[in-house]
């Protein structure tokens, strides 16, 4: 291990990946980018960044743990495919606490060099869909597919649209359910929205038969837990200790649930005074 650090890991896996692609004649038109972090028990309390022995190292410190560990340190792990074959062609490693958005630009430089092009199309998920990032591939002379993130407005203007129109979907895919022989194929429709986003990028929205079973289901459980919830609270209102006394307590309480549940598009609690003497 200690000469594996100090020896020119870069060159060795270069090396390892151009003889890859020569000896199974890999397609590098495209290239799928994803990352994950690696968790580790204990204190690592000399893994703090410093250079070791003349070499670089990275900090093993706790940062957005995506094993559901933030008690846990934890390195950044960057990984880039072939989407033929799924062959890893690169790889890296950031500090614990890197946000993955800032990765994008320095992998896909590394794959540029690799490659000698900026002409293949890099995919990622929603991290790569920043202004910094598109637009430096976009300006080098790169392609990409990302995922448009909910907080743009892109996002909420389209389902906005959508709740009084009909999209002019295309089918674009059709195959066997995988999951179920006897089952439904899995359907996905494409549709180009005639404007582009802000920063002047193509803006398509693809719909699947799969996932709109899964919101359907989804949907239906946050539903029903949100109205168990509440005929709970109208049974703690009823009741002889209750701390909920005013209108207002038990109006905030019942909103309070359909926040939780993520329900407040489908249902509406209306809380209302009723008067009753007691002799």
């Amino acid at each position: 291990m200690d000469a594996l650090f100090r020896a020119d890991r870069a060159t060795l896996m270069t090396e390892i990946v151009v003889h890859a692609v020569e000896e199974f004649d890999l397609d590098l038109n495209q290239l799928n980018n994803d990352s994950t972090t690696v968790t580790f028990t204990g204190e690592y309390a000399r893994a703090d960044g410093k250079p070791a022995r003349g070499r670089p190292t990275h900090r093993i410190i706790q940062g957005h743990n995506k094993d559901f560990r933030p008690d846990l340190k934890q390195l950044l792990f960057i990984l880039t495919t072939t989407a033929d074959g799924a062959v890893p062609i690169f790889s890296h490693v950031d500090h614990g606490n890197t946000s993955d958005d800032t990765t994008h630009i320095r992998t896909w430089e590394s794959l540029r060099k690799l490659t000698g092009t900026a002409d293949f199309r890099y995919v990622a998920d929603c991290k790569l869909c920043t202004v910094q990032n598109l637009s430096y591939i976009a300006t080098h002379g790169g392609r990409f597919v990302t995922v448009i993130p909910a907080t743009w407005r892109e996002h909420a203007q389209f389902h906005t649209w959508l709740r009084s129109h009909a999209a002019p979907w295309i089918e674009v895919l059709r195959k066997a359910n995988l999951r179920r022989k006897d089952g439904p194929a899995d359907v996905y429709r494409g549709y180009e929205h005639p404007l582009r986003s802000a920063q002047g990028f193509r803006v398509l929205w693809y719909w699947s038969s799969q996932k709109e079973t899964l919101d359907r289901l989804a949907r239906e459980h946050r539903i029903e837990a949100a109205d168990k919830a509440l005929q709970a609270l109208a049974a703690r209102v009823g009741a002889p200790r209750s701390r909920l006394k005013s209108l207002e307590q038990v109006s905030a309480a019942a909103q309070k649930i359909l926040q939780e549940k993520q329900v407040e598009r489908f249902i509406r609690a209306e809380v209302t005074l009723l008067e009753e003497e007691r002799f």
